[in-house]
């Protein structure tokens, strides 16, 4: 009775195995493990590889899988691998694929062969192909056409940047954001104007090009433009460019003694902060240019701009008494120069 008992299970396994079934579900799934619906698109991105699995479910024996492809698109065919689970099979057929633009709108098909099918199914996909721009380039308006890692921009001047996406398919969407030297992205910047055609490179693409109005203030030095070359699918690419924002200094006096005698040597401090690039000081009592008896420190701050800090020494004369001493401290830039002053009356007690 012992033997028996162990035998029967047996028995009714094999049975169970051996009964033959064909496929119940035929699909597809993408590199990222996304399983698509038959006859629907299957978006990947030019020159990329990428990993077309073909599965079929609940066969005994398993089904024999098929990939029908272009001839003309290039594809490593895999070997087709079974697993048995609950006493039918699973069976996977993948291939490799690293599509071009010139396979857009083709057809993958995966057709499953077994004994108990009077017909083969089959599980189609159309190849949406989507092209990355070749470039984004960020540029000042009106300046020769490049990629620029630096836009050199003056302070509350009306401005207008270029962002341009090179090369795609579909045209891109474009978008712009503020981030700091962290990647901290801060604010999302509106933008207008944006247009696209076909791109002067190869007319199967698109160029797209965008314009973003800015009135750059100090608080943009040093921040990064980014500009975001979208397309469908979460596919893009980024421009990005360092803001250097040139202005004069934001804050700026001087540091006199407050008795100042006839003939007796002073040290006069003119300080001038916040300025980009480091600002020139100059000294003047009237049309007279005391400068080169001053020295000048210049220093860094954290904001990436410039303090700058000149001592003048200066012996007075009574000849130059209720005149004015005036500090003056100029941006040096190529851009249109802009200065700021402080002054102060000179006051000189005479010793007789």
């Amino acid at each position: 009775m012992e033997s028996i008992s162990v035998q029967v299970p047996l028995v009714l396994f094999l049975i169970t195995i051996s009964q033959s079934s064909p496929p119940n579900i035929i699909s597809i799934t993408d590199g990222r493990g996304i399983q698509q619906y038959c006859f629907n698109n299957l978006s990947l991105t030019a020159g990329k590889k990428n990993d077309i699995t073909c599965e079929t479910y609940g066969a005994r024996p398993p089904a024999v899988l098929i990939w029908r492809i272009p001839s003309d698109t290039v594809i490593h065919l895999h070997d087709q691998f079974n697993v048995i689970e609950d006493g039918s099979y699973i069976s996977r057929k993948a291939v490799t694929i690293t599509p071009s633009r010139n396979d857009h709108g083709k057809i993958l098909s995966c057709i499953a062969s077994h004994p108990e099918l009077q017909y083969e199914p089959q599980c189609s996909v159309y190849l949406n192909v989507y092209v990355l721009p070749r470039d984004v380039l960020l540029f000042l308006t009106g300046v020769n056409q490049s990629q620029s890692t630096a836009l050199h921009v003056q302070e509350d001047s009306p401005t207008s940047i270029t962002c341009k996406s090179i090369g795609s398919f579909p045209a891109t969407k474009l978008s712009y954001q503020l981030a700091s030297s962290a990647g901290h992205a801060d604010k999302i910047l509106n933008h207008e104007n944006i247009s696209s055609k076909r791109s002067v490179l190869d007319d199967t693409l698109f160029d797209t090009e965008g314009f973003l109005a800015i009135r750059p203030n100090i608080e943009h030095h040093g921040k990064y433009l980014q500009c975001f070359a979208k397309l469908e699918g979460s596919r893009f690419e980024v421009g990005f460019a360092k803001l250097i924002v040139y202005g004069p200094p934001k804050g700026i006096k001087i540091i006199s003694p407050v008795d100042i005698y006839d003939g007796v040597e002073i040290n006069v401090i003119c300080k001038a902060v916040n300025g980009y690039p480091a600002p020139h000081i100059h000294w003047y009592i009237g049309s007279r240019n005391l400068t080169e008896d001053s020295s000048l420190n210049i220093s860094e701050n954290k904001a990436g701009r410039y303090d700058a800090e000149s001592t003048l020494t200066l012996r007075p004369t009574r000849f130059i008494h209720w005149k004015r001493l005036l500090c003056q401290a100029v941006q040096s830039t190529p851009l249109p120069a802009r200065s700021v002053n402080q002054s102060f009356v000179l006051n000189i007690t005479c010793k007789y």
